[in-house]
């Protein structure tokens, strides 16, 4: 697990409805592993230089310097396009393996609950459609980081019947994580 700011999960969403046949909008999602911050935008389909430029312009709205970027064995991101970008940006870049499921877990759990909570699973095709989901986005974004405190695990403690359990953080917003840690640029 990351030890500072700056390491981050990314994901895709696609916004396809009950069908997978045609043209439709997917949602990139990256979160920090450290902070839990998280950005969220829309591209038009999985093209990799889509996908890359949606990357690029969530790196640019980040308050504080990305350094590296894990992501799954899908083909948006497993491409040369992304590769020169990351060394041009200096970044280091890891994948998760093939069925291990819980590799990306922070990024996952907010495609369940930001990117299909208020996205819905809703088909979405056209330019209009995108530009709406970005200004969603972008209001989501700002209000979760922003306002809604979130705990974190923080180690393991024994539970009174001696069982190993999980310990907590005492709740923080994304934001408060940032300002105590000095990372904002």
């Amino acid at each position: 697990m990351a030890r500072e700011p700056g390491f981050f999960e990314v994901d895709t969403v696609a916004h396809c409805g009950h069908s997978l046949k045609g043209k439709y909008l997917y949602s990139i999602t990256l979160t920090d592993v450290f902070t839990e911050w998280t950005a969220n935008t829309t591209v038009k389909n999985r093209a990799h230089r889509n996908v890359v430029g949606g990357i690029q312009t969530l790196v640019a709205s980040l308050p504080y310097p990305m350094t590296g970027l894990d992501f799954d064995i899908g083909d948006e991101f497993i491409n040369v396009q992304l590769t020169e970008w990351a060394e041009t940006n200096h970044l280091a870049l890891t994948r998760a393996g093939p069925n291990k499921h819980k590799d990306n877990a922070h990024v996952e759990q907010r495609n369940r609950n930001w990117v299909r909570k208020h996205g819905f699973r809703f088909r979405y095709e056209t330019p209009e459609a995108m530009s709406l989901i970005n200004e969603l986005w972008t209001l989501i974004d700002q209000r979760k980081n922003n306002s809604l405190p979130r705990v974190k695990a923080s180690g393991y403690g024994t539970a009174p019947s001696g069982r190993r359990k999980r310990t907590y953080d005492a709740p923080h917003t994304s934001y408060q994580r940032i300002i105590e840690l000095e990372a904002m640029n």
